[in-house]
């Protein structure tokens, strides 16, 4: 799934040093008919570890000792994040997470995927 610049009107706006993602949604093909329960989609969504930055806070990346604030990401960029970090939101159906800057691991090319064995 390609960045959607309509994700920006979500209203969220990340505080600080918090960065907005859009996690990549969980999808899994299956042969014959297996009902999976909402709360493990939901559960196995929260737990994707990639997804695209939507909206980056007005202090991310300048709040430690060490570095020189150059921002190791930015609007539109797929990135891995760490796995449980952040807070979880649903809005119109949509899911994003709100991580701290320290929480992204990498910037991920557009084919890079995981597969649900890892969750």
């Amino acid at each position: 799934m390609p960045y959607d610049k309509r994700w920006e009107k979500c209203g969220i706006t990340p505080a600080g040093a918090k960065i907005l993602v859009k996690p990549d949604v969980f999808m899994k093909s299956y042969q014959g008919v297996i009902a999976i329960p909402e709360t493990v989609k939901e559960r196995s969504q929260h737990a994707q570890t990639a997804g695209y930055v939507v909206k980056v806070g007005k202090t991310a990346y300048q709040q430690r000792e060490y570095g020189d604030g150059v921002p190791w990401c930015e609007v539109g960029d797929r990135v891995s994040f760490a796995r449980y970090g952040g807070v979880a939101y649903r809005v119109k159906g949509e899911q994003y997470r709100v991580i701290h800057d320290d929480d992204i691991n990498a910037i991920l090319a557009e084919d890079i995927s995981f597969d649900d064995t890892s969750i």
